[in-house]
């Protein structure tokens, strides 16, 4: 699901309804202090993701790239400055997504899978560091010296920092010469503590605007993201070291917020709108998933009187060797041809038929065969990637392109790509070049360029 591009008309109409932030400086992350400061009356285009060991997936740069060529077209269209901005989910805390990066062994296109332990695990990832062992597992991973590594992540091998600190440094030395700014979650405190609060004692309005885009999803065969119904404030908090959902009924959490507010932080429905107040957000970059829940919240701006941004599918990309490209391109893409792809489709379809016929006979249900069904596609979906995610060699070139049984950019570490340019800017340049957001969305196939001696 490559969702819709937007319309210039869209990106006209939104930026009238935007005031500009006086000083958001404030909010970057300090690697971007050497960066120029954002202009007056500058406008943002948002992407963002957790700070993933080494990266991350390579849908992270394609996020950020996506930033990029949509701020450098908003900008010609509006004639007025318009910033990319890259947010780090620092208030995040799903250690496990975060901990690890995959990469294929391309001399039996085998996976490979390096993990760095994050202490403390589940905490809030703006208070968290990597293990000290992080150089040495990446050096030895990607097949670098340390020293190159030192270079291109601008931290040396002694120290263990925070979570974001590495992903940082390396996302600004891909696209920071073409104007991305980074900024951390965490750093939006002041903005989202009254949206906190009011989300602590005003949970049936917020529930409405939840249920109305439920619904209007609903309307086009879509799942819901979030569960109208969770009696629970759209509201989490760090206690004793972990994270979670703050509890329906908890009268004492709106007193903890004004003492301790760097321990409160929005529930995901509700992310947007801090991040709307908190920057004039004109469109913002997301992945199907992201698009999804973003549509179903939409109605929460109107509640804090923010505009809601203009929503932009990422690119999506798989990388190729060139001959590979030329010769066989498309069809290693083609997921339904196998065993597999077949039976996990007559599964969803099966499915599809089974909470139908439920739904029909007790619509109160939906909310549970929803949550049902969701967790029997995402089991389907890991079972039907298991043959090529054992450590297994495979002479097929599927597995470059669809290692998983997923799309690549969702499942391999983009750095080896971009070591393999010769230097990170290059890899930037030509990842932007590749975006097209106001067309269209496909899903692109591209090879690297040549490696560059600069």
């Amino acid at each position: 699901m490559l969702g819709r591009a937007p319309g210039e008309q869209s990106l006209v109409e939104t930026a009238a309804t935007l005031s500009v932030h006086a000083d958001w400086s404030q909010l970057l992350h300090p690697v971007s202090a050497t960066r120029p400061a954002p202009a007056d009356q500058a406008l943002v285009i948002l992407a963002g993701q957790q700070p993933v060991l080494a990266g991350g997936a390579a849908l992270v740069v394609h996020k950020a790239a996506t930033a990029v060529a949509m701020a450098q077209r908003a900008s010609a269209l509006l004639e007025r400055p318009v910033v990319p901005v890259f947010l780090l989910a620092t208030q995040d805390h799903d250690s496990d997504e975060v901990d690890h990066f995959d990469i294929i062994n391309m001399s039996n296109r085998s996976l490979l899978r390096t993990r760095c332990r994050i202490t403390p695990a589940h905490e809030m990832f703006s208070r968290a560091s990597w293990d000290q062992t992080w150089p040495d597992l990446l050096a030895s991973a990607l097949d670098v010296d340390i020293g190159y590594l030192q270079s291109i992540s601008g931290l040396d091998q002694t120290t263990s920092p925070r979570v974001s600190e590495h992903p940082a440094v390396l996302l600004d030395r891909v696209f920071g010469d073409q104007g991305l700014l980074l900024v951390e979650s965490h750093r939006m405190q002041n903005a989202g503590r009254p949206v906190l609060a009011r989300a602590l004692g005003e949970r049936p309005a917020l529930a409405d605007a939840l249920r109305r885009g439920a619904a209007a999803l609903r309307e086009l065969n879509v799942a819901p993201a979030f569960d109208a119904e969770d009696p629970r404030p759209l509201v989490l908090e760090s206690r004793s070291g972990r994270r979670s959902r703050v509890s329906a009924g908890d009268d004492g959490a709106l007193e903890r917020l004004a003492h301790s507010p760097a321990d409160f932080s929005p529930h995901a429905a509700l992310r947007p709108v801090v991040q709307a107040l908190a920057l004039p957000v004109l469109a913002q970059v997301a992945g199907p998933s992201e698009l999804l829940y973003l549509a179903q919240s939409r109605g929460l701006h109107e509640q804090f009187a923010a505009s809601a941004p203009v929503l932009v599918p990422r690119m999506e990309a798989t990388r190729l060797p060139a001959d590979v490209l030329a010769e066989r391109g498309e069809d290693l893409l083609d997921s339904s041809s196998t065993p597999a792809g077949e039976a996990e489709q007559a599964l969803r379809d099966a499915l599809r038929r089974f909470t139908a016929g439920i739904a029909d006979a007790d619509p109160g249900l939906l909310p549970r065969l929803e949550r049902f069904a969701s967790g029997v596609n995402a089991r389907a979906r890991r079972l039907a990637e298991m043959p090529t995610w054992r450590g297994r060699a495979s002479h097929d070139l599927r597995t470059l392109a669809r290692p998983r049984g997923r799309c690549q950019d969702a499942v391999l570490a983009w750095l080896p790509d971009a070591i393999a340019c010769g230097d990170l800017p290059a890899y930037g340049r030509h990842l932007v070049t590749l975006c097209r957001p106001l067309e269209s969305p496909i899903h692109m196939l591209h090879s690297l360029p040549e490696p560059s001696d600069g």
